[in-house]
C-alpha cells in the first residue's frame, strides 16, 4: 500500500471515529453540534492539520 492509500485509509478511520463521537450527543440539532459536524465531517476544513 503506497502513501496516498494509507493516508486515505487514515482519513476514513478518523471520519468514522468522529462520527461515532458526535452521533450520540444528547443535544443534537443545536448550533454547537451542527458546527461540529460541519467542521469535522462535511465541507468545513475537516481537520486539515491531520489531512
Amino acid at each position: 500500500m503506497d502513501f496516498p492509500q494509507q493516508l486515505e485509509a487514515c482519513v476514513k478511520q478518523a471520519i468514522q471515529a468522529l462520527s461515532r463521537f458526535i452521533a450520540p450527543l444528547h443535544f443534537q440539532n443545536t448550533a454547537v453540534v451542527e458546527t461540529m459536524q460541519y467542521g469535522a465531517l462535511l465541507c468545513g476544513k475537516r481537520l486539515r492539520h491531520f489531512l
